[in-house]
């Protein structure tokens, strides 16, 4: 009986602390979920993607994302990328040309966001939400 008593308490030990094990996994996995159902969106997105649907995809409109771009230094007044964004992987720039009525030929830029600079985006865009919040 002694020696049973020993094995169901040493077994009952290794399932409470399997059940701790359980509970902080659980309550992990509950955290990392915002952040796997974004990752898993922009799994899905194309190379690049255009502000606006960068946008919808962070939860915001395209003329607050082209606003907030601004302000943190990653597109011009003009909405055209800096090069340096450009090189760190995070915009990318479409061109384009187009015929105006009466000046002939224009050139057009078009800032594109790549999935590295949509989930850099994805983290800035929380960060300001938490400190509008606070």
């Amino acid at each position: 009986p002694a020696a049973m008593r020993g094995l169901l308490l040493n077994y009952s030990e290794k399932v409470i602390g399997l059940e701790q094990e359980k509970s902080k996994l659980e309550h992990q996995l509950e955290e990392e979920a915002p952040r796997v159902a974004f990752a898993k969106q922009v799994e899905v997105a194309p190379d690049a993607i255009s502000v606006a649907q960068a946008a919808k995809i962070i939860g915001t409109g395209q003329r607050r994302l082209f606003a907030f771009l601004r302000q943190i230094g990653w597109i011009t007044r003009h909405n055209e990328p800096y090069q340096a964004k450009i090189e760190a992987g995070y915009l990318d720039v479409k061109l384009g040309s187009w015929e105006h009525p009466d000046h002939g030929l224009k050139q057009s830029v078009t800032a594109l966001v790549t999935g590295k600079g949509l989930a850099k985006l994805q983290k800035l865009w929380s960060e300001r939400d938490q400190e509008h919040a606070a």
